[in-house]
């Protein structure tokens, strides 16, 4: 057994250091690949109006924006429909009627979030203007067509879970369904608690790698669950830098990975995604995007 361990945390090695090695050659990635995975992807034009978080992290059960509008745009009638984050493929979902409110001289609108899980969501949103008729204009920025909010509670503190329970599934507690395993949500917010961005990149990517370890035996759900713990990469690089992504990441995979069967999950969506071509991002605003969260209140 003692073998065993030893080869497994070779492997986890070898791989941690090849992972190093591909994230430096992505930020170096030459132009035309970076074309071809925008061409791919897409890049929206901006919306004629904005849409603009008020109150996000989220406490109190009302999720606030505010709904900026150019001269002449006059909105007769807005809908809306919200997605988890956590979503690798987004469910159909009808978009709903809401109301704007008029307050403190500007639009907003105002969502009732209270029976919604902690964790990061992205709200849709399509308005009807008096001009254009019927016509739907759907809001956009540069490389999202959504906005972005974070709920959670006034107290985020979770209680740290039995080990034996926590411990005897690959998924582990995860008391709030917040999509990160109650142990590692107490680590994060114990070490960030005083740097609420660093905590919430850091949230993003933990969460990620939870939905890697637990997508394994559907690839393609697996391949895109990777992608997503890699494009947190990005996220938290953003926020403290190359040289302190690496510690956190390898930070987290410790805490993660403490079980055999753990291991396994992770050396298995490493073969899942094995042959992928992935490209990392040149652009500040396209690395922003990459957060589930505002950066630019």
């Amino acid at each position: 057994m003692k073998y065993l361990i030893s080869m497994i945390t070779l492997i986890l090695l070898i791989t941690s250091a090849q992972a190093d090695q591909e994230k430096k050659q992505n930020q170096i990635s030459n132009n035309k690949q970076y074309k071809y995975q925008i061409k791919k992807e897409g890049i929206f034009e901006k919306s004629v109006f904005e849409v603009i978080p008020l109150n996000t992290p989220v406490t109190d059960g009302l999720a606030r924006f505010a709904i900026k509008e150019p001269s002449g745009f006059e909105i007769k009638e807005v809908k809306i429909k919200i997605h988890s984050a956590r979503e690798l493929v987004l469910k159909d979902k009808n978009y709903s009627v809401s109301k704007l409110i008029q307050n403190n001289k500007q639009k907003e609108l105002h969502i009732d979030v209270k029976d919604y899980s902690p964790g990061f969501y992205r709200l849709y949103v399509k308005v009807k203007t008096k001009k254009d008729k019927d016509q739907e204009h759907q809001y956009r920025s540069a490389y999202i067509d959504f906005a972005r909010f974070v709920v959670e509670p006034k107290k985020p503190e979770v209680l740290m879970p039995d080990p034996v329970q926590n411990n005897a599934t690959v998924g582990g507690i995860d008391s709030d369904n917040d999509g990160i395993r109650d142990d590692v949500q107490i680590w994060i917010n114990n070490t960030y608690g005083d740097q609420p961005v660093v905590r919430l990149a850091v949230k993003q990517m933990a969460s990620a790698f939870q939905s890697r370890l637990l997508m394994v035996h559907d690839k393609p759900m697996s391949v895109m669950a990777t992608r997503k713990y890699l494009l947190s990469m990005d996220c938290v690089e953003l926020i403290v830098g190359f040289h302190e992504e690496t510690p956190i990441r390898r930070k987290l995979k410790d805490l993660y990975l403490n079980t055999k069967d753990r291991l396994y999950a992770d050396i298995k969506a490493s073969g899942n995604f094995s042959g992928q071509v992935f490209s990392g991002v040149v652009d500040v605003e396209e690395e922003k995007s990459l957060c589930e969260f505002s950066l630019n209140n």
